[in-house]
């Protein structure tokens, strides 16, 4: 469990970090929630693979998930990657409204 601890706090770290082509991940999650954009993606798993009682595996699974999500909320807490989110939501809000009274007073003269 201690391994799924260092997963998790892995993959936060490198979705915090890591920026192929100047972007990291939580860059595209602000864009895209400014965006109001969002997809869900789903999967669906046909057959276990391997011959153990599904109460066993299930349990195991449940495990493994809480220890990845619990290295990832460490790592999260300490890098605090949408720390100012809100503030550039408000930047935003205004942007579009003085992008909007421009366009207004435009309109009408």
């Amino acid at each position: 469990m201690p391994f799924m601890f260092l997963c998790g706090a892995a993959v936060e770290w490198l979705m915090i970090n890591w920026r192929p082509n100047g972007v990291n991940f939580y860059d595209t999650y602000r864009k895209n929630n400014l965006e109001r954009k969002e997809k869900f993606l789903s999967e669906e798993i046909d057959e276990m693979s391997l011959r153990v009682p599904i109460f066993s595996y299930i349990k195991a699974s449940v495990v493994s998930i809480l220890f990845g999500l619990a290295g990832a909320q460490t790592v999260h807490r300490i890098y605090k990657p949408l720390e100012g989110f809100q503030e550039e939501i408000d930047q935003r809000k205004k942007e579009i409204r003085a992008e909007k009274a421009r366009q207004n007073s435009e309109n009408n003269t």
